[in-house]
């Protein structure tokens, strides 16, 4: 970028140029294509000036909600792990899979809990001492 000398407005333009000239080639390169969200709404475009402390305070809830969420998940594997009878096991990990599908539903997508498949389920039991 070339700064020219003169009034402040004159080097403003000239960085605005320069930042649509980066842009333009960027498009042009393609590197803009795969960035996420192409396509949709700008998240949090309000005219209410404390969004983002909003957002934040919401993120930090769901933090500390999905703590409590993973340690119920590790808690309900073992226990469905250790269950005498397979039966019981799924039952374990069917009610654990329908509390996770009701935290997914709202949660935003870095704090989606995967469930627990039934082929992983089987897998831990077979070699798991005593099974």
């Amino acid at each position: 970028m070339e700064i020219v000398e003169g009034t402040r407005y004159s080097v403003i333009v000239d960085a605005q140029r320069y930042a649509i000239e980066k842009i333009d080639e960027a498009i042009a390169a393609g590197e803009l294509d795969p960035l996420t969200g192409t396509g949709r709404p700008i998240p949090n475009l309000t005219r209410d000036p404390d969004w983002w402390v909003r957002a934040l305070l919401e993120r930090e809830r769901y933090a500390d909600r999905l703590a409590e969420i993973e340690s119920y998940r590790n808690y309900t594997v073992a226990q469905a792990v250790a269950a005498e009878h397979l039966v019981d096991a799924r039952a374990t990990i069917a009610e654990l899979n329908g509390i996770l599908e009701r935290w997914n539903e709202n949660a935003p997508p870095e704090f989606v809990v995967q469930p627990v498949s039934e082929i992983w389920l089987i897998t831990e039991r077979a070699e798991a001492p005593g099974h």
